[in-house]
């Protein structure tokens, strides 16, 4: 495969680093103290992570945690040679893909996520994230309020990057795939100069088609990242990321009637220079420090900025009987989105005559900026059934807006452990203030608004047994809304309560991890398109989900992994002045199971060899709250196949070994993206 010449350059400078830095030879290192905002893999085991830090901000046991977590870790995604987070996080319990071209979003437990955040972060990025420097995935359930700024009922999405290490390693891959997908990455890592200065470099070229007609996928991804161990418990991490990504704009299917429309899956109505680009730029800096009475500090600051310029074709309606779609061109430039947020926390532990404490207090300060310009064109009509390119007409200025937006939250919690570390009760809350300032540029119109969110949480654990633990938990969150009425009015924020009561079982001499769980989540002052004030919204009602899930992770044999989940819920409309009471929440099936098998052969004959087999079942759903549509529930089988040797590796996988058709997550009934055909996946890996 042809390396991309923007990448020589990258790959010289490594080579000349390697040759020239002198070999070390068993260096003496320095005992470095784990920061408790860092989190511990000692006790990791191939899928199974143990410890988390997106339940309590520090690192702790998931078994200490009053909430359900879930982790996919590097080891997993390997594996399952994910392009991207959805793909990651498809055996994950509770979790449906949303539907956004320009990011990562989810439903969890029937209510979106918003925006994934990153290292702690908020990563208000416009392009998928690329999975090159991930080092984890961390689902935290439920009440994340305290932990993650602005967050939705159903909880929040966590990346964790990969950090510099003291171990010299060069990873390379290249992989090829069907629809003429072709992907290169770059790892290498290592001491720069002495094992006080550390380096990483991440780096990915790819260059796709699709299954879609007219779709491509062109993306450059370089991350470089240097620590600096200051001390033994000292550590200073900076990290900087680029993305550039080229890619066509696709708004997938339409539904006719009460049904998806019945075409093959890589039927497109859109126009083929629907092309969308995006140039994104992140650095972060985090300064870790222990002082010697083991107060942990923690200090860090991440910025990014997005430039989008790019094509787009709108759905208007689609006529049941002639079946013919209505469409609109928009074109978007926004330059110098800015999005910046610094956080400052610190961590004591406190031991008293009941027990102990482990304390934790911060803010975050952060701003946002957001304007572009947006043109729209009429673009003839189609036939769903024949689609064709059609003519576009004059672009019109439609908007021109600029918003900035200012946060500053607070929060603090305790963990107190007593009866030996039998039991943990947690109290936390959350303020957290915004102000935003919006202004029309075509108008001049200024709208002003602000708000302050009070989040408090509470939970408990119980350890009756070392392989047994039980957790309670519950959060309010206030989420204030930034739109307002035609006076001038803000709406009133977003309320949810949330309740989980679950538990943490390991099996077979604790290799395997199982955890189950009962929640209801409740969204009051739900947010709907206003039928008599275009441009604006009104709060309707109330939303609830009730549900049991389950998730699994662990071995079963030496070389025999497992991990997999399933999922029981039920999402309604309880009240409201526009849905009728008792209607489905869209994109949410009442059930889910999935499974991922993977054997490693250690021995005989057969070492090196490894084969995986999983299913996912996603049960019916309808694709609006309204219930116009419905999705039907659809089976998908993915396959593996992989040999290792001591520095190389090749790995096969089949994703949709059946070539099943279903439709992948909705937004709607002209929003609908339909899951890819049967596809695989060649990789070729080399270390050293």
């Amino acid at each position: 495969m042809k390396i991309p010449l923007c990448l020589l350059p990258c790959l010289a400078t490594l080579s000349f680093a390697q040759s020239t830095a002198p070999a070390p030879a068993a260096p003496r290192e320095e005992p470095v103290q784990l920061s408790a905002f860092e989190v511990s893999t000692k006790q990791d085991e191939g899928y199974r992570s143990n410890n988390s830090a997106s339940g309590n901000k520090t690192g702790t046991a998931i078994r200490e945690t009053p909430q359900s977590i879930q982790i996919v870790n590097q080891s997993f995604i390997d594996d399952l040679q994910a392009r991207s987070v959805a793909d990651a996080l498809v055996y994950t319990s509770g979790l449906t893909e949303g539907q956004n071209s320009r990011g990562d979003r989810f439903e969890i437990r029937g209510f979106t996520t918003g925006i994934p955040f990153k290292n702690g972060f908020r990563d208000s990025g416009r392009a998928p994230r690329d999975t090159a420097n991930f080092d984890r995935i961390e689902v935290a359930k439920g009440p994340a309020s305290v932990i993650f700024s602005r967050t939705s009922a159903g909880g929040a999405v966590n990346i964790l990057t990969k950090l510099p290490q003291r171990r010299r390693l060069t990873e390379a891959t290249a992989t090829l795939g069907g629809n003429d997908y072709y992907r290169g990455t770059l790892d290498v890592t290592g001491p720069l100069s002495s094992d006080k200065v550390l380096y990483r470099v991440n780096a990915a070229w790819q260059d796709s088609g699709s299954f879609r007609d007219h779709g491509f996928i062109h993306r450059l991804f370089f991350t470089p990242t240097i620590s600096l161990i200051l001390g033994p418990r000292t550590r200073l991490n900076f990290e900087f990321e680029y993305l550039k990504d080229r890619r066509v704009s696709d708004g997938g299917l339409v539904a006719v009637g009460n049904r998806v429309i019945k075409v093959p899956a890589h039927t497109f109505y859109g126009d083929p220079d629907d092309v969308n680009s995006t140039w994104q730029y992140a650095g972060r800096y985090e300064l870790l420090h222990t002082l010697p009475s083991g107060l942990a500090l923690r200090h860090a600051f991440r910025i990014n900025q997005t430039n989008e310029k790019g094509f787009d074709t709108q759905f208007n309606a689609v006529n049941a009987t002639t079946l013919v779609l209505t469409r609109t061109r928009r074109w978007l430039a926004a330059e110098q989105v800015d999005n910046a947020y610094t956080q400052t926390e610190v961590s004591y532990e406190l031991r008293g005559a009941g027990g102990r404490h482990k304390l934790l207090a911060g803010f975050e300060i952060g701003r946002n900026y957001d304007g572009g310009i947006t043109n729209f064109a009429p673009l003839t009509a189609t036939n769903v059934l024949n689609p064709v390119r059609g003519v576009t007409g004059a672009f019109v200025n439609n908007s021109w807006n600029d918003t900035t937006i200012w946060y500053d939250e607070y929060f603090v919690q305790d963990q107190f452990f007593c009866f030996d570390d039998k039991l943990t009760l947690v109290a936390g809350a959350r303020l957290a203030r915004f102000a935003s300032y919006a202004t029309n540029k075509r108008t001049g119109v200024k709208t002003d608004t602000s708000g302050t969110s009070p989040n408090p949480r509470f939970g408990a654990v119980w350890l009756p047994r070392d392989n047994v633990s039980i957790f309670a938990n519950f959060s309010d969150i206030v989420a204030n809304a930034t739109n307002v009425n035609p006076d001038g009015s803000t709406l009133k924020p977003v309320e949810s309560a949330i309740k989980e009561l679950g538990a943490r079982i390991e099996f077979f001499q604790r290799r395997i991890a199982v955890t189950g769980g009962f929640y209801e989540l409740i969204n009051a002052n739900t947010l709907n398109a206003d039928p008599l004030r275009p441009g604006f919204r009104i709060e309707t009602g109330q939303q609830r989900t009730r549900g049991l899930e389950f998730d699994f992770v662990g071995r079963i044999l030496a070389g025999w992994q497992v991990i997999g989940s399933a999922n029981f819920t039920r999402g309604v409309v309880t009240r409201d002045l526009v849905t009728p009471v008792g209607n489905r929440l869209a994109n949410t099936p009442t059930r889910t199971y999935s499974v991922w098998n993977r054997y490693q052969f250690g021995d005989g004959s057969l070492k090196g060899l490894g084969a995986g087999l999983g299913v996912v079942a996603v049960g019916g759903r309808f694709g609006d709250v309204a219930n116009t549509f419905y999705i039907p529930a659809y089976v998908r089988f993915d396959a593996a196949l992989s040999y290792r040797a001591k520095t190389w590796d090749v790995s096969l996988n089949v994703q949709n070994l059946t070539d099943e058709d279903y439709v992948r997550t909705t937004s709607g009934r002209l929003s609908i993206r339909p899951g890819s055909p049967r596809d695989f996946s060649l990789r070729l890996r080399h270390r050293l």
